[in-house]
């Protein structure tokens, strides 16, 4: 990228509040680019093996992710039909997101009542030990995978 400045922009108060604001809009672009990089694969082949729809309920918040999970037929979830977000914080992928379920569901790894954590605040390993390359695939197979054991 190549960035031109005008010499008025190089003083220091200037230059200061400006560095600023572009650094900020930096980061919202590489969020931007790796949310894109992200939802794009799950939008184009949206995990049919664990029955997954992932979306965007507010365009303009691509901090918050929608996703709609089909309970599997050898569980004691079956025919259940599961909504939960994704909520990414700010400095994503250096920290996971946290995952809350909109649907009321009776298990151990999610929150029933509302306490320290939010009201279906989901407890799944992949979000307890995230690390910058764990992908969004593996904490939607995580999640399904507590219909089957909880951990």
């Amino acid at each position: 990228m190549l960035l031109l400045l005008h010499p008025f922009l190089l003083s220091t108060s200037t230059s200061s509040s400006f560095i600023s604001s572009l650094t900020k809009v930096t980061t919202v672009s590489s969020l931007v680019t790796t949310f894109s990089t992200s939802l794009s694969p799950i939008k184009k082949d949206p995990l049919s093996n664990i029955g997954c729809t992932v979306g965007l309920p507010d365009h303009s918040d691509i901090y918050t992710w929608k996703c709609t999970l089909v309970g599997p037929e050898d569980s004691p979830y079956k025919g259940g039909i599961f909504q939960l977000y994704i909520k990414f914080k700010k400095n994503f992928p250096m920290e996971g997101p946290e995952v809350i379920f909109d649907t009321p569901i009776y298990h151990m790894n999610i929150n029933p009542v509302a306490g320290n954590q939010p009201l279906g605040h989901c407890c799944v390993s992949t979000v307890n030990f995230w690390t910058p390359d764990t992908s969004i695939e593996d904490l939607l197979t995580s999640i399904f995978g507590l219909f089957y054991v909880a951990n």
